[in-house]
């Protein structure tokens, strides 16, 4: 049964195809059994494609549904239950876009200022509420493409997702590249650094980082759907309850070594172990699709919000005392998981309780323009910085530049897209 449109297996966390709707609605989401799962994950890795729950139910030889399944879906799918998992996550993706921005206009504050100043405050406070921006993302795509009810093929997946995703980091790596080091220098009337050129077109932009984590997300998406199914959902929590130790353990070694000279040895000794990998980007992923398809009691809801709020607390208490926002801030860190999965959990929560036809297409348009905002904000920010420079009232300068940058990306994002030949830049 293929659960999505016609741009099912395309979805990422920036932007995802417009035909994804909840396969619970379409009634494909009953349990299956442990065989089941296991014979859909072998498939799905040495044959290239899912088993069609469909095809168990009454599928005909011709490849067509069954009159009788094509009657019981359609009494099922209510247009209130196709949007729920829409609204919530276009929501999620609109939020984390505003708090990528919030970050690069907040940075310069916390990096150039003392932390007694109230620059410093100031940009801890909306640096610090902000850093859940890029894991929102990567739960958002966990949600998404680790989802075992959607037709899957691996042939499929690697020949055009994740061909389209490098096409992009390719793209715009060029794109600033060719900007900054030849373009705005020829127009100040300087020469065109060509070392400098290789260098940001092989790295990209500082915001780029994105691209290439995704990339590697995506190469290894095959077989974390072999493991993420409800059947294996202890697995996945062995595996969240492992990163949650290593992303306590690491960033503490760090901070205290940072502090404590004898214990630098400790912390070197544990890199050697590489236990960044459970507490990468791995695990948001895996989070993200634990909280929406498996999810947690109402205790456990609790526990989490509460545990969230008090982690934000920490982050911007342990920044503003010590300055070191890098290890504060860190998407490795045990703070900022716990943060990011209790705000995610809430605005899940939130999107199905604000569902409905103008808040669902509202949320849709903002979705969509994410990638083109997450891709666009760092020139207009730098452009606008020179424009207009710092001159002391913080709290209006970092609004100003903060809906400037938004507001102008979105439009320039809005443009763009209109014109076909171009579309796809903007789309991840």
């Amino acid at each position: 049964m293929r659960c999505t449109g016609e741009d099912a297996g395309t979805e990422d966390a920036i932007g995802y195809g417009k035909g994804f709707t909840d396969c619970r609605a379409a009634g494909c989401g009953e349990a299956e059994s442990i065989t089941a799962a296991r014979r859909r994950a072998f498939e799905a890795v040495f044959s290239c494609r899912w088993i069609s729950i469909a095809a168990r139910r009454g599928r005909t030889g011709s490849g067509g549904i069954s009159p009788e399944i094509q009657e019981k879906r359609g009494k099922r799918m209510s247009v209130h239950k196709k949007m729920r998992r829409v609204v919530s996550l276009d929501l999620i993706r609109t939020v984390a876009a505003l708090m990528v921005v919030m970050i690069h206009c907040s940075s310069p504050f916390v990096k150039s200022f003392e932390t007694a100043s109230r620059e410093f405050v100031l940009g801890n406070f909306f640096d610090g509420i902000s850093r859940a921006a890029v894991p929102l993302f990567v739960m958002t795509s966990g949600a998404l493409l680790l989802d075992e009810r959607r037709e899957f093929s691996v042939k499929k997946f690697y020949g055009k997702n994740v061909k389209n995703l490098v096409l992009l980091l390719v793209f715009w790596s060029a794109f600033y590249a060719v900007l900054y080091q030849v373009i705005f220098p020829l127009a100040r009337g300087e020469a065109a650094d060509v070392p400098e050129l290789i260098h940001d077109f092989v790295f990209g932009h500082y915001h780029m980082w994105y691209l290439y984590m995704a990339v590697g997300l995506y190469l290894i998406t095959p077989f974390l759907r072999c493991v993420a199914v409800k059947e294996n959902a202890g697995l996945v929590r062995l595996f969240l309850g492992i990163s949650l130790a290593a992303q306590f353990t690491v960033p503490l070694t760090q901070a205290l070594a940072a502090v404590w000279e004898p214990l630098e040895s400790w912390d070197n000794l544990l890199g050697k172990f590489r236990l960044q990998f459970f507490c990468g980007f791995t695990a948001y992923y895996l989070a993200g699709w634990y909280l929406t398809h498996v999810g947690l009691s109402r205790r456990g809801k609790r526990i989490l919000a509460a545990g969230g709020m008090a982690s934000l607390a920490l982050i911007l208490v342990y920044v503003q005392l010590t300055g070191k926002y890098s290890i504060g801030y860190s998407n490795y860190s045990l703070l900022v998981f716990l943060y990011s999965a209790a705000l995610f959990q809430g605005l899940y929560r939130l999107g199905e309780r604000i569902q409905g036809r103008r808040t669902g297409s509202l949320l849709a348009a903002c979705a969509g323009l994410s990638f083109g905002v997450y891709i666009l904000h760092p020139l207009l920010l730098t452009e606008l910085r020179r424009a207009v420079p710092y001159e002391g009232t913080p709290l209006l300068y970092l609004l100003g530049t903060f809906v400037t940058a938004c507001a102008g990306a979105a439009v320039l994002t809005r443009t763009r897209s209109a014109i076909p030949g171009i579309r796809k830049l903007f789309r991840m």
